[in-house]
């Protein structure tokens, strides 16, 4: 097994550690874009799986993951095509349906926030790679996201009430504003978010 990908997820797996929260943020990214696949799959889903993540740090994740896709591209771009291999587009949107596939359960606010930073990241590049299908599924499950965090009744836990929409923390209210950017990237997200209630 990847020794890099051990590391990681014995970081993600104890409430602390002595890797930083901004360090571990970084390995993130770093290992989602680098590692083959389907690492990137079992890394997205042990990070939002993670104790590591909370209030005062989500705001890392979303930035990790916009961070995640803008590496791919690096790589992408660096990498010498052939005949024989996959074009770099399939790659892309290959990898994307890996990264997604992680992200399909957990919490709701790490979850929303994580495909908040793919989808972030696939507009920054969408003029140089183009992630297909994958990319409406990944607006699909940041309106899914929206709705299910927005609408939740003030119950539960308090891992779960930590992150309701009514707490005034900085994260949120940026989670909040980023959410709102992303359904201002084009049509269908502006049709989609309009549908939801109160909008």
């Amino acid at each position: 097994m990847n020794q890099e990908f051990q590391n990681l997820l014995m970081h993600l797996q104890q409430p602390s550690s002595k890797l930083g929260i901004r360090s571990l943020a970084g390995a993130v990214a770093h290992s989602i874009a680098t590692l083959p696949l389907p690492y990137p799959t079992t890394v997205a889903a042990s990070v939002i799986a993670s104790p590591r993540w909370n209030d005062s740090n989500v705001t890392l994740l979303l930035t990790a993951f916009r961070q995640a896709v803008h590496t791919k591209r690096t790589i992408l771009n660096a990498e010498p095509g052939s005949l024989l291999s996959p074009t770099r587009s399939t790659r892309f949107k290959q990898w994307t349906r890996g990264v997604y596939d992680g992200l399909k359960t957990g919490n709701v606010t790490l979850r929303g926030a994580a495909l908040g930073g793919l989808l972030l990241g696939l507009e920054d590049v969408k003029n140089e790679l183009d992630a297909g299908l994958v990319r409406s599924r990944v607006e699909d499950e940041v309106v899914v996201a929206f709705a299910e965090l927005f609408d939740a009744p003030n119950t539960g836990d308090d891992w779960e009430q930590e992150f309701q929409p009514s707490t005034k923390s900085t994260s949120s209210q940026f989670i909040t504003h980023t959410w709102r950017r992303l359904f201002s990237i084009d049509a269908p997200m502006q049709i989609r978010y309009s549908a939801l209630p109160g909008n």
